[in-house]
């Protein structure tokens, strides 16, 4: 049996999702310069709505079913009132 040497080289990569991971960035400084300008900046301010907005659907869709739970109850105890 024969144990063969292995190397392993790792790369670090800089990468931003505002353009979809596509461009790379050659250091952590210029991906940081990239953080600042108003192309990203932009980017992260339509994220936020977009992340708001999922949450408030959520929310509404829960207030939703807890109205709708909120119904079933009520007509529920008017049915048992009516049966005294």
């Amino acid at each position: 049996m024969t144990f063969e040497s292995v190397r392993m080289t790792m790369n670090i990569v800089y990468t931003c999702p505002c353009n979809n991971n596509s461009h790379t960035y050659p250091s952590r400084v210029a991906l940081n310069i990239h953080k600042k300008s108003k192309s990203h900046l932009a980017w992260l301010d339509a994220e936020e709505l977009r992340e708001l907005k999922i949450i408030l659907t959520k929310k509404d869709n829960e207030i939703m079913m807890l109205r709708t739970q909120l119904d079933g109850f009520r007509k529920l105890a008017n049915e048992s009132m009516d049966g005294l």
